[in-house]
């Protein structure tokens, strides 16, 4: 099986209320372990449902052990013919928070225009919450769906 190209995952940390980006210099102490923190990649495809009404977009996710909150949401948009735009949303309440990379699968149903093969565009922004601070992350690029 070949390795789908992947948007860039973006891991951020945060302690006490502070937002860093992960990486800490050498000789650094170990991350709090009651810091929150999240990776999201989005699949470089995505998949038509139901002859365009709805997309499903694989969503890589991986987020610190014992959150006390997190959700994931998604947009995805397309022109279409005569320069309407297509729109469709899809939220997940909680991710699957344990220190592990896990796939989770979105379907948005089209709000406005049915989907057709080809580019699109999509944005997704997940949040988690540690008992003393919150991070969000945002990830955005051009999708191919595929029937």
């Amino acid at each position: 099986m070949t390795s789908k190209p992947r948007f860039a995952a973006t891991v951020v940390t945060a302690a006490a209320g502070i937002v860093l980006a992960a990486g800490a210099p050498a000789g650094a102490a170990p991350a709090d372990p009651a810091a929150a923190s999240l990776a999201v990649q989005v699949a470089a495809d995505g998949q038509l449902r139901a002859r365009g009404a709805a997309v499903t977009v694989p969503i890589d996710v991986v987020c610190s052990e014992g959150a006390a909150t997190s959700w994931l949401s998604m947009e995805v948009i397309q022109r279409a013919h005569g320069g309407e735009v297509g729109r469709a949303f899809a939220y997940l309440e909680r991710l699957p928070c344990d220190g592990t990379m896990h796939t989770v699968e979105l379907t948005a149903t089209a709000q406005t225009l049915a989907f057709h093969p080809g580019a699109a565009y999509v944005t997704a922004v997940g949040s988690v919450c540690a008992p003393d601070a919150c991070v969000n992350v945002q990830k955005a690029g051009e999708l191919q769906l595929r029937r």
